[in-house]
């Protein structure tokens, strides 16, 4: 069952910065994102690329107890950035955190738990053209996939225990907020 749903297509004509979730549940705020072109419609840029500033949307604490379940987050994502570019993320160092990004042009994941356990993919995603980027976590399986464009890019069997606790609340765009 889905937890949020976000177009982020829309343009906030009340002056509110909100950002609405589709499924009333997880509205978020927007810290300095513009509207520019998308793939369909409009789309948000994050035009300042600096961890722990910028600009942001800070989605609220709701995906903080993922926990050891199973998730998938889909993100449709434009960039010719090449390293270090926050596209989501839970995570200010410490257990439970996680964090999708782009690795030297390729769509990456990560999780905080005992260890960071990373996951790297093979297609480049900074060449300026507009990419699905897609991650699974099957702890049934044990395995974290990441999708490009509908293709298995990589995979990983960890066979971790990872929780997905989370605590600053989910970004788009940043790695934490800038209060933090």
């Amino acid at each position: 069952n889905p937890v949020s749903y976000y177009y982020l297509d829309e343009q906030d004509t009340t002056g509110t910065g909100t950002i609405y979730d589709a499924l009333g549940v997880n509205n978020g705020i927007n810290n300095g994102s513009i509207n520019t072109t998308g793939k369909i419609g409009t789309a948000y840029s994050f035009p300042i690329d600096i961890l722990y500033s910028g600009d942001y949307i800070n989605l609220g604490s709701g995906f903080d107890s993922l926990g050891t379940g199973a998730f998938t987050v889909s993100v449709w994502i434009k960039t010719s950035d090449l390293n270090g570019r926050v596209i989501v993320s839970d995570e200010t160092n410490a257990n439970g955190d996680w964090a999708l990004a782009i690795n030297n042009d390729y769509f990456s994941s990560f999780y905080r738990g005992a260890t960071i356990i990373s996951l790297i993919g093979t297609t480049n995603v900074s060449d300026n053209v507009w990419h699905h980027l897609v991650l699974v976590r099957d702890p049934i399986a044990g395995t974290r996939k990441i999708y490009v464009d509908g293709n298995l890019d990589a995979e990983i069997s960890s066979g971790d225990t990872y929780t997905a606790t989370g605590s600053s609340g989910t970004m788009i765009g940043s790695e934490s907020p800038a209060s933090s």
